[in-house]
């Protein structure tokens, strides 16, 4: 997840260029996908580039057809606004409700305070490297 639709895109291009993921695997959605596009896209693809409103809106209206429980790793860019009610912990906590059994990758460039991981404190263990 990125929180705009510019890094997503850049996050899709990164791993076109830096992984062998097939891209038939793999789904870009933002603002501009319709809904009916991104429940077809959750059935059928594998890996997902989003923005966290996205996931957090599917989570909500149609969490059992998205098959949450096959989301294994959460991946967060700007992992710094993940506090309070920002989209990030929205998805933590809807993402809870189907399973528990993921991961989370959070990234960010400014590390170090406390308020980086209090909405994961709140809903599962983290842990800073």
């Amino acid at each position: 997840m990125a929180p705009t639709k510019p890094l997503v895109a850049q996050q899709i291009e990164a791993c076109y260029e830096l992984m062998s993921i097939n891209q038939d695997d793999i789904a870009e959605m933002t603002g501009t996908t319709q809904p009916s596009e991104r429940l077809m896209k959750w059935r059928n693809k594998r890996i997902f580039f989003l923005t966290p409103q996205i996931i957090a809106n599917d989570l909500i209206t149609n969490g059992s057809e998205m098959n949450p429980d096959k989301i294994k790793c959460l991946v967060i860019d700007e992992a710094h606004k993940a506090t309070g009610n920002y989209a990030y912990c929205q998805v933590v906590r809807a993402l809870l409700q189907y399973t528990q059994q993921f991961r989370i990758v959070a990234l960010s460039a400014t590390p170090g305070r406390a308020a980086n991981v209090y909405c994961f404190d709140q809903t599962c263990t983290a842990r800073i490297f």
